[in-house]
């Protein structure tokens, strides 16, 4: 809007310009667009100031949306380093110096297995000084082959409450015997004769029990003969058998 021109009154009328002592008036005409501008500009106003609260009522908004993520954003961070401790704190010193404390955990983890699987093996090799798994490991090799030529019922030994085949027993004994159940014999036990046994004990195991109360041995170490004395025969009908296994060429044994 240009400038409102002012007018001062004199005794020839109307003179522009403004003089002090003077009745100074304007325009109406220029008067009417003042006002209208002036109410243009308070309406501009307040249209401003209502975007001003709306704009000021957001950055609140913001701002509590903000506090409400920082804090969760501290929750978890001070739940991470929680977590981390307890992590760090359940690995050994060794590994705490894993940057990542998932890494320090599987370190661990694969020391354990690592460990878990020497004491596997450890295990084993004193499963296999007791006197049942010593036999047992050493006659599975060739059980199903030699099982597979029997015919008829099978003599069952007990040692410790479980059941095993005779001829496991046998093959424990030595690498070459022989099984037989003589015609003549008409009571329920078998008849062993055992030759080459193993390379500890090289002798000749006899064993003759129809009472089922012993078991004699000659030529065997004491342990051998107490563990021997360990197996309990149980009877069986007698059967007409016969079977003998000697070395094969190479390695594994040989069916005759």
């Amino acid at each position: 809007m240009s400038e409102v021109k002012r007018y001062h009154v004199t005794e020839a009328g109307l003179v522009e310009g403004s003089a002090l002592g003077r009745i100074n008036v304007v325009l109406a005409s220029d008067y009417d667009a003042a006002v209208t501008h002036i109410r243009e500009l308070e309406l501009l106003a307040g249209q401003e100031m209502k975007s001003t609260e709306l704009a000021t009522n957001a950055g609140l908004r913001v701002c509590l949306e903000r506090d409400a993520l920082q804090a969760l954003l501290t929750a978890a961070d001070e739940r991470w380093d929680e977590e981390d401790r307890i992590l760090r704190s359940s690995v050994p010193e060794r590994h705490k110096g894993c940057t990542s404390p998932v890494g320090a955990v599987q370190n661990y983890i694969a020391e354990l297995e690592g460990r878990a699987d020497v004491l596997e093996g450890l295990l084993r090799e004193v499963l296999i000084e007791l006197p049942f798994y010593r036999y047992r490991f050493r006659i599975q090799a060739v059980l199903e082959p030699l099982e597979a030529t029997l015919e008829g019922p099978h003599l069952t030994l007990d040692m410790c409450g479980i059941p095993i085949p005779a001829c496991d027993f046998m093959k424990a004994l030595g690498i070459t015997y022989q099984l037989a159940v003589p015609q003549s014999m008409t009571d329920t036990w078998w008849f062993f004769n055992c030759d080459n046994m193993s390379d500890a004990t090289p002798s000749r195991l006899h064993v003759l029990d129809r009472t089922a109360q012993q078991c004699v041995g000659w030529g065997l170490s004491q342990q051998m003969a107490d563990e021997i004395k360990a197996w309990r025969k149980l009877p069986l009908k007698p059967v007409n058998l016969s079977v003998s296994i000697k070395p094969a060429e190479g390695d594994g044994d040989e069916l005759v």
